[in-house]
């Protein structure tokens, strides 16, 4: 019998577990071990999610032709806001706000010495690095993205693989390959098609 493909390795995830939890789950079924390592958290916006409100309602009302969400966290406190029907215009608006998480000590020391990260957004690389060191960021790093991965080679770090499509089964795709050590020419990224 084969062991599954991430057996005996140990990959960070910079997210809560109620943040991704497909994430964490899907690697522990392809025999990883997850080491949480909540870098960011989100929280209700300033205002405390009056803007949203209003917006939800004027969605309600059919004020709007389109609404474009940036991320799941927008979508899942967008609908909590008692959206009802189909409506269209365009406002922005601050569905929450992503603030420093303080992982403990333990986790940060496991995560030190795993052997991959995952990255979900530019914000995770940002406070990880505040968190871990630069010399403290595991060897292998896989991001959900373009975005993801800009960020992290700015702060002088080495993408080794790169969601494609830019999804949780993505992101796990491009770790396994990239620690399976399936690699480009020359040791560049993995982005699977």
């Amino acid at each position: 019998m084969n062991a599954p493909p991430l057996a005996g390795r140990s990959v960070v995830v910079t997210r809560a577990r109620s943040e991704a939890p497909a994430l964490a789950d899907r690697l522990v079924r392809l025999g990883a071990t997850v080491v949480e390592l909540p870098v960011i958290a989100i929280e209700d916006p300033v205002d405390g999610g009056e803007a949203l409100s209003r917006a939800a309602h004027r969605l309600s009302a059919g004020a709007y032709q389109w609404v474009a969400f940036t991320s799941s966290n927008a979508v899942s406190r967008f609908l909590a806001a008692g959206l009802r029907s189909k409506g269209w215009v365009v406002d922005e608006v601050i569905a929450y706000r992503t603030v420093a998480a303080h992982p403990g000590a333990a986790a940060i020391e496991s995560a030190a010495r795993s052997d991959a990260v995952l990255f979900t957004s530019s914000s995770t690389v940002e406070r990880a690095i505040e968190v871990l060191g630069p010399a403290g960021i595991p060897p292998v790093i896989v991001t959900i993205g373009p975005v993801t991965s800009r960020s992290a080679r700015s702060a002088g770090l080495r993408v080794a693989g790169e969601a494609s499509p830019h999804t949780v089964d993505g992101l796990v795709d491009a770790l396994v390959a990239a620690l399976g050590g399936r690699q480009g020419e020359g040791g560049e990224e993995v982005v699977l098609p």
